[in-house]
C-alpha cells in the first residue's frame, strides 16, 4: 500500500463517523532507528525514552476523535549496513509517517541515500551534525543539531571577537567528525583576513607530542581542536 493511500484511508475513517457508524481512529506510527544493542546502546536507549515521552504527551492531549501515535523501534546497532536494513523496515511500514534516526553520520547517510530520500520519508536527525546530511538536497530531511561547518564559524567568530589571534592554528583528526568544523573555522577566519594554520593528524594512531611540537614551531597564539 502506498503511504498516500494509507493516509487517505485515515481520512475516510473520520467521514464514516458522520453517518453514525462506530468511530475507529487507528494509531499512526513514528519509527525510531537507533542502536538498541552494541556499544552505542545507551545513546539509543535515551533516544527511545525521549521519543516515548513526546508521543505520550501528544497522545494525552489528543481528543477522542483525534489519531494517536505509536513508536516502532528498529535496532540499527549504529552500523551503516544494518542501518540500511532498519531504514527499509521503517519506510516499508505503511503505518509509519516519519522516522527519527540514526546516531552516526555513516548510518544516517546510508538510510537517506537508499530509503528516506528516494521514498520521501520524513527523517528527523537527532544527533549527527555532518554537513553531508542536508547537502543531499532531499526536502524531507530535518536536522535538529546545527551543521558542523556552522559550528566552526561560530567558534571562529567568538575567538576573533574575544582573543583577536594573529596566528591561529586549527587541528583535526582524520575521523567522521571534525573536517567540516575546521572548514567552517577557516572560512570565517579568512573572511576576517586572518590566515589560520591547519594540521590534520591520525585518529587511530595519534602522536600528540609531534603535533604540538609542529604547532609551537609556527609560534601559534591560539589553538582550536575541531572534533
Amino acid at each position: 500500500m502506498y503511504r498516500s493511500e494509507f493516509l487517505g484511508g485515515l481520512g475516510g475513517a473520520t467521514t464514516v463517523a458522520q453517518f453514525g457508524l462506530p468511530q475507529i481512529t487507528p494509531s499512526i506510527s513514528i519509527a525510531l532507528c537507533a542502536p538498541m544493542s552494541g556499544s552505542a546502546k545507551p545513546i539509543g536507549t535515551r533516544l527511545q525514552v525521549g521519543a516515548n515521552a513526546a508521543i505520550q504527551y501528544s497522545n494525552e492531549l489528543a481528543g477522542s476523535l483525534q489519531r494517536t501515535f505509536a513508536l516502532r523501534v528498529y535496532d540499527d546497532q549504529n552500523d551503516a549496513a544494518i542501518a540500511r536494513t532498519a531504514a527499509s523496515f521503517a519506510t516499508g511500514d505503511s503505518s509509519v509517517i516519519a522516522t527519527i534516526g540514526h546516531v552516526s553520520s555513516d548510518a544516517t547517510l546510508q538510510g537517506i541515500n537508499t530509503n528516506y530520500g528516494p521514498q520521501g520519508m520524513p527523517l528527523i536527525v537527532p544527533l549527527s551534525t555532518d554537513d553531508r546530511l542536508t547537502a543531499t538536497q532531499y526536502h524531507t530531511i530535518f536536522r535538529l543539531p546545527t551543521k558542523d561547518s556552522f559550528e566552526g564559524q561560530i567558534f571562529a567568530r567568538t575567538v576573533l571577537t574575544q582573543y583577536k589571534p594573529k596566528v591561529p592554528y586549527v587541528f583535526v583528526q582524520d575521523a567522521d567528525y571534525g573536517a567540516d568544523v575546521a572548514n567552517g573555522w577557516i572560512a570565517m577566519m579568512e573572511s576576517n583576513h586572518v590566515k589560520s594554520l591547519y594540521d590534520q593528524f591520525s585518529y587511530n594512531h595519534a602522536d600528540f607530542g609531534a603535533v604540538v611540537d609542529k604547532a609551537m614551531v609556527a609560534q601559534m597564539d591560539y589553538a582550536f581542536l575541531a572534533g
